[in-house]
């Protein structure tokens, strides 16, 4: 899903792929901050304590890599003072991410795996994260998305829980100006 650049290396990196057309179109390049940068890591780096309980789990996630939290990030445009209810969150380790960059924003996760819901907990504790919070749910028994301002889901879960997610969004008032 792509690579980081920090941004005094950016200028680098687009000289050198540009005489290099297959490497550009084959791995984005993501221009960040090094904050930014440097709390994604940090909180990627708390997963390594986790390791023996994940590969325990099998292949279980969909193994992002810190870049994808920026698109993820693209994708929300959270300001201030927004709920995210994200749906799926697996082993936590986006949405924490998102949570660590936005912290005037709030997030409830929600995972049906509570052997991931657990390690999420225990990684948001070790950083002390408090603007999230990881709940064992099935979002197939999710009553509403009522008091959210956004709805993510990374799940694969098929056809019968996207129609019940997004059936559960369209039902949502949207303001009108």
């Amino acid at each position: 899903l792509g690579e980081w650049v920090p941004e005094e290396d950016a200028t680098a990196v687009a000289v050198e792929e540009e005489g290099n057309e297959e490497a550009a179109q084959d791995v984005p390049v993501v221009v960040v901050s090094a904050p930014t940068t440097d709390a994604v890591r940090r909180v990627y780096a708390s997963y390594d304590n986790e390791a023996d309980s994940l590969a325990a789990l099998g292949s279980y996630s969909l193994n992002y890599t810190p870049a994808s939290v920026l698109t993820i990030m693209n994708l929300l445009g959270l300001e201030e003072g927004e709920c995210v209810l994200w749906v799926g969150a697996g082993d936590g380790r986006e949405a924490l991410s998102v949570a660590l960059l936005h912290p005037g924003c709030r997030i409830v996760a929600i995972e049906r795996n509570e052997a991931l819901v657990n390690i999420a907990r225990r990684v948001q504790a070790s950083l002390s994260v408090q603007n999230i919070r990881f709940d064992h749910a099935d979002a197939m028994h999710l009553p509403s998305t009522e008091g959210f301002t956004h709805v993510f889901s990374t799940a694969l879960s098929g056809d019968p829980f996207y129609r019940k997610l997004c059936g559960c969004c369209a039902r949502r008032s949207i303001p009108q100006s």
